[in-house]
């Protein structure tokens, strides 16, 4: 996410407040987040009766054995995105964009996860390695679901050939290059604008980009929510952005 931040600032044709505000609170959020929060998340697992239990420091979560069709351990080289969900140092919890697809996260480490074929999307969680293998089999007993040995295909195009097993209930997340765009093509504008305000002068340029940096961390999750629910939004702002900015 850093890489591409940087990249959108160099992208653009000037270094504007915006861009420096924006990278600022970044860095800040990140800073923040990494050193002064609490460590108080802790998720554990638990095969009831007829579901699995997920207890954690936001909810308890029951899975029915029923809704369980297939799982597997898969490896996971990069890094998953929070959509509606919380990353913090090994722990995610909550609804997360892996490999393309949306996985619900209850997990305590991000490089290999058991991952569930459920008929709400697929479900992430990470037993302890000495407990893994008996864990997969006990749940696979009690669920009836199948267990895919080499992992689910997450890869396969949809209407493509598959080289492997493609969960029923897995859940495509929508492209993140149009948010990317969208925020590259505001610089722009913001850029072309500033010599055009009619307040002019250094400090209603300071006092804007705090205003627009402080709406984006307000909005973030929110652009997220609704580019999820609304794929086709962002690539129509874009466009408009793109024709203010040969307008200006």
């Amino acid at each position: 996410m850093a890489a591409v931040l940087i990249l959108i600032v160099l992208l653009v044709r000037e270094m504007t407040w915006f861009s420096i505000a924006f990278l600022l609170a970044c860095a800040g959020s990140l800073l923040y987040s990494g050193l002064y929060r609490s460590s108080k998340q802790f998720v554990r697992y638990e095969l009831g009766r007829y579901e699995l239990i997920i207890h954690s420091d936001k909810q308890k979560r029951l899975i029915p054995y029923e809704s369980i069709g297939a799982l597997t351990v898969q490896s996971f080289w990069e890094k998953p995105i929070a959509i509606e969900g919380e990353l913090y140092r090994g722990y995610a919890y909550g609804l997360f964009r892996v490999a393309s697809y949306e996985v619900t996260l209850y997990a305590t480490r991000r490089d290999r996860l058991v991952l569930l074929d459920t008929q709400d999307g697929l479900v992430g969680l990470t037993p302890a390695a000495d407990v893994e293998d008996g864990f997969l089999e006990e749940l696979a007993a009690r669920s009836k679901a199948m267990r895919i040995k080499d992992g689910f295909d997450l890869q396969a195009r949809q209407g493509g050939t598959s080289r492997g097993f493609v969960p029923e209930h897995a859940k495509k997340s929508p492209a993140l290059w149009p948010i990317f765009l969208f925020g590259m093509l505001l610089n722009l504008v913001i850029a072309e604008l500033e010599d055009q305000l009619v307040l002019s002068g250094q400090f209603w340029f300071d006092a804007g980009s705090i205003a627009l940096v402080v709406i984006a961390v307000v909005l973030y999750r929110t652009l997220l929510r609704l580019h999820r629910l609304q794929p086709w939004l962002f690539p129509v702002l874009s466009v408009i952005l793109l024709a203010m900015v040969f307008a200006i």
